[in-house]
């Protein structure tokens, strides 16, 4: 995740391009961003499409990666800070849990 969208397409396409050559995803067919689970984009990029998850889904908990393999230690991080800081609340407040009570 990054500020913008440009950004965090830009970040990703090589480490998605790398998994989709190794020996195991060569058979798969895995769409890039819009049909795809990954979350990639910006913080208002990935609270739309966790709503859209929630909408379809009805689910009060979600499991997500943080280390992702690939990516420089210093981007993970920020990635990682960007979602706690800019998405987590947006997600709390949208889709109160019972799981947080």
């Amino acid at each position: 995740m990054k500020k913008t969208s440009q950004e965090a397409v830009e970040g990703y396409r090589p480490v998605f391009d790398a998994f989709m050559d190794s020996p195991g995803a060569r058979h798969n067919q895995l769409p890039f961003l819009d049909g795809g689970s990954v979350l990639v984009g910006s913080p208002e990029q990935v609270i739309d499409k966790f709503g859209r998850y929630q909408e379809a889904f009805g689910h009060e908990l979600s499991g997500i990666s943080v280390a992702v393999p690939g990516l420089p230690a210093a981007e993970n991080r920020e990635s990682v800070e960007t979602f706690v800081t800019d998405v987590m609340p947006s997600l709390r407040a949208a889709y109160p849990s019972r799981v947080w009570a």
